[in-house]
């Protein structure tokens, strides 16, 4: 996971297989301001932060979660964002609900 806002927008964008050009018809911005952003050469409003995020199919929170957060929670959002259908990611949810509920014992 990059570390700067910028590269994290770069990182979901390129996952999301979108180029700069798609993200800017997106937001109807230029292909240079969404440049900017990813090179974190321009300061980005919290106003603009969501709208990336709606567009990137993920909650705007994600964009601040700190580097040595659990790797896994991380993934687990972008994962959980990615699925478009919102009664697959519904489920998707609950399924992660009641694997969190169960408590395995291992013998030694």
């Amino acid at each position: 996971m990059q570390n700067t806002l910028g590269g994290k927008i770069r990182e979901l964008r390129q996952m999301r297989g979108m180029t700069q050009e798609d993200l800017g018809e997106k937001l109807l911005m230029k292909k240079s301001t969404i440049s900017a952003y990813e090179n974190d050469g321009i300061d980005i409003k919290c106003s603009v932060i969501k709208e990336i995020a709606r567009a990137l199919h993920i909650f705007p929170g994600y964009f601040f979660m700190e580097e040595n957060d659990d790797p896994v929670i991380s993934e687990a959002v972008v994962v959980l964002s990615s699925i478009e259908d919102e009664e697959l990611r519904r489920a998707a949810l609950d399924h992660i609900r009641v694997t969190s509920s169960v408590r395995v014992n291992f013998p030694a």
